[in-house]
């Protein structure tokens, strides 16, 4: 999924050799910091060695859904980390981002450019397409467009995208034009789904509730 959504916005991947963190000191001190100032605060965190979490039990405390801690992490990032002194003393995140977005104003997405970056970054499948759309997750996806899609190409196994934040539709690649890589074209395909279930659905949630009702039969 990384190496695909790379190759979609054209950005090369340098791997950091095995055993060599020395060569990535500010990827590995940011780490640290947000161990330190941010999650070490938070219920169900782990600790850096057996010693120091003693009798604490992460599991038993971790009361947070994920979708919460991503909330708070952007709030942390927001309104703390940006507006305090680095580690060096010399600047404010904040103040030094302005200063550079005055010389170099930043690119403006428009909405369209940000849902094909909500596209490139999703989670990556191959599903088989057939007369009833496509299956993920016990949950059919069709469409007109899917349809006339099919009734060129036939039965075919698929790459489709989807975010397991909502469940209610999927992309699907459109592999006629898979050769020209500055052409990248997806299909938005809705879940088949009368009483309103998938929408806003997540996928963690979805498999809860399909393992309680498992569970219950």
């Amino acid at each position: 999924e990384l190496h695909l959504a790379c190759l979609e916005m054209t950005t090369d991947i340098q791997f950091c050799p095995v055993a060599k963190p020395y060569l990535k000191p500010l990827v590995e001190r940011m780490y640290k910091l947000i161990n330190d100032s941010f999650l070490i605060q938070l219920p169900g965190k782990t600790f850096e060695n057996i010693l120091v979490k003693g009798d604490y039990d992460p599991v038993k405390q971790a009361v947070l859904p994920f979708s919460s801690l991503i909330q708070m992490l952007h709030i942390w990032i927001v309104d703390d980390y940006h507006q305090s002194l680095t580690a060096s003393k010399t600047k404010i995140p904040q103040l030094f981002w302005d200063e550079s977005a005055n010389l170099y104003p930043p690119v403006e997405f428009s909405n369209q450019d940000l849902e094909m970056l909500n596209v490139i970054l999703a989670k990556v499948e191959r599903r088989r397409h057939n007369r009833k759309g496509i299956l993920l997750n016990h949950i059919f996806y069709n469409s007109k467009e899917l349809l006339n899609y099919r009734k060129v190409y036939g039965d075919r196994d698929v790459m489709i995208k989807f975010d397991p934040e909502d469940i209610g539709y999927i992309y699907v690649f459109i592999e006629s034009i898979k050769s020209d890589p500055n052409n990248l074209t997806y299909l938005k395909v809705p879940a088949i789904d009368s009483i309103g279930y998938t929408k806003g659905r997540t996928l963690n949630q979805h498999l809860i509730y399909k393992r309680f009702v498992t569970d219950s039969l």
